[in-house]
């Protein structure tokens, strides 16, 4: 999630530079702390919504993204980030989705080796 994230961000760079100050995409970032936070905090609370609309359940985790991107000078409320975010994360979580095996071979190898990683962090 967090490389789709970042690929998302970079990629909108321009798109998100609009909500800056001045409406430069350099200045566009992401706080690399604050996003792997996110990113951790977020699938715990997936787990506590309940199941719906993977648009609503974007929009309700959206929050804990918020200081993951920096857009200098953004003037807009915390609804307004939101509904910023939310678009990213949609996006990123395409980009993801794209990403996993699509056949069953495939799929239980990847489930194995996350679970391998599972119990190496554990230990």
């Amino acid at each position: 999630m967090l490389r789709s994230f970042k690929d998302v961000v970079k990629i909108k760079r321009d798109v998100l530079a609009c909500h800056t100050e001045d409406g430069n995409p350099r200045g566009v970032r992401i706080d690399e702390s604050a996003l792997s936070d996110a990113v951790e905090t977020a699938w715990d609370r997936l787990g506590e919504l309940p199941q719906g609309d993977l648009q609503d359940r974007v929009r309700a985790i959206a929050p804990t993204f918020r200081n993951a991107i920096i857009l200098p000078g953004f003037a807009g409320t915390s609804d307004d980030l939101d509904d910023i975010v939310a678009t990213v994360l949609g996006e990123a979580l395409i980009e993801v989705w794209e990403r996993l095996p699509k056949t069953d071979e495939a799929w239980r190898g990847a489930m194995l080796q996350v679970g391998a990683q599972q119990l190496e962090n554990a230990q």
